[in-house]
């Protein structure tokens, strides 16, 4: 896959986007930080990434390949 580039789609980046705001209003609700370092943080926050963006990208490299093998 060298030189290769998968794009991750629109949905998963507005559903990460969502979740990191999501967390960071969570933050803000429970602790006493404001929400620019809440945000901050939810974006830091490496669980967050892995289950809604990184893991998203081997289903994405398999859609990939599954279309250069039908043309």
């Amino acid at each position: 896959m060298s030189g290769t580039i998968i794009r991750q789609s629109w949905d998963v980046l507005l559903e990460y986007e969502y979740q990191v705001r999501k967390r960071a209003h969570k933050l803000v609700n429970d602790g006493d930080c404001t929400i620019r370092d809440a945000l901050a943080e939810a974006r830091r926050d490496p669980a967050l990434f892995e289950r809604y963006f990184q893991a998203r990208l081997p289903y994405r490299r398999e859609l990939w390949l599954q279309g250069k093998q039908k043309q």
